[in-house]
């Protein structure tokens, strides 16, 4: 049950990424919030699919690209070096191919 937990883990966060052409760079701003708050700041973010898939798996952060051109990474206080890594890649115009 524990390595099944893992992998949903992994899984939920580690999405196969691709990239946008001509994405243009955006500034970042990132926000460590508590754990329990990452969740209500990401929801919108998360593909329905993985509200389904992984439920109650919750996300260890999100990134939002902004209307102004500017974009928000919200964090867990606990997630790692690898989730803000996989966010920024967000910021820099890769999406989950699925």
């Amino acid at each position: 049950m524990i390595r099944i937990l893992a992998l949903l883990l992994t899984l939920s966060g580690c999405a196969p990424l691709a990239t946008q052409p001509s994405w243009p760079s955006l500034p970042v701003s990132i926000h460590r919030i508590p754990d329990g708050e990452v969740y209500a700041k990401c929801a919108r973010a998360t593909p329905w699919w993985a509200h389904i898939l992984f439920f109650p798996v919750l996300p260890l952060g999100c990134a939002e690209r902004t209307a102004e051109g500017t974009c928000i990474i919200w964090l867990g206080e606990t997630s790692s070096d690898a989730v803000l890594e996989h966010e920024l890649q967000h910021c820099r115009g890769y999406d989950h191919i699925f």
